[in-house]
C-alpha cells in the first residue's frame, strides 16, 4: 500500500508541477527512510516506474533521497539515477559485507581517500559526500562531519 501511494504521489507531482529545468536547489525534497522496505518484493513494473520518475522529476524541481543502511538495498537501476550521495559508515563483518563494500567503493569518483578504509572507520556524524556539479559530473568525494543544529529555549 505504501509503495502504491508513493508512486501515485510522485506521478501526480510529476504531472502537475511545471518544468523548471536544472536549478541550484530543488523546490521540494523527499527523503524515503528505510528504503529497503519500499523495494522489498517490488515488481519489475514498479521498479521501472520508480526509475522513470526519479530520472524525470528532477526537471520539475523535486529531489529524491533513498535512506537505507547499505546501498545494496536500493536496486541498481534506481541508484544509477541518483546524483547526490551521502554515505555514512559501512560495516564489513561478513564476506558478503566486504563484497558489498568493494562494490560501493567502485561506484565513487576517483578520490585521494582510501574509500574502503574511510567507509569502515567513519565516526558518528561523519559521511563521505559527492554531488553533481553544474555540468552534471560528480564532484570529488568530500569526507564531511555533519553537525546537528543546536538550539536553546533560553
Amino acid at each position: 500500500v505504501f509503495s502504491t501511494f508513493l508512486m501515485w504521489l510522485l506521478a501526480d507531482l510529476f504531472n502537475e508541477l511545471p518544468e523548471v529545468g536544472d536549478q541550484d536547489k530543488p523546490k521540494l525534497v523527499f527523503f524515503f527512510d528505510e528504503a529497503h522496505l519500499l523495494f522489498n518484493g517490488a515488481s519489475k513494473d514498479f521498479l521501472d516506474q520508480i526509475v522513470r520518475t526519479v530520472r524525470l522529476i528532477r526537471s520539475k524541481g523535486v529531489g529524491i533521497f533513498f535512506v537505507t543502511q547499505t546501498p545494496k538495498d536500493v536496486p541498481n537501476d534506481v541508484l544509477a539515477q541518483l546524483g547526490s550521495r551521502v554515505q555514512h559508515q559501512l560495516r564489513a563483518h561478513t564476506p558478503d559485507d566486504a563484497k558489498a563494500l568493494r562494490a560501493t567503493v567502485s561506484t565513487y569518483p576517483t578520490s585521494g581517500y582510501d574509500l574502503g578504509e574511510v567507509l569502515t572507520s567513519l565516526a558518528t556524524g561523519e559521511a563521505i559526500v559527492t554531488v553533481m556539479n553544474e555540468k552534471g559530473a560528480p564532484t570529488p568525494v568530500a569526507w564531511t562531519r555533519l553537525r546537528a543544529p543546536e538550539g536553546s529555549m533560553d
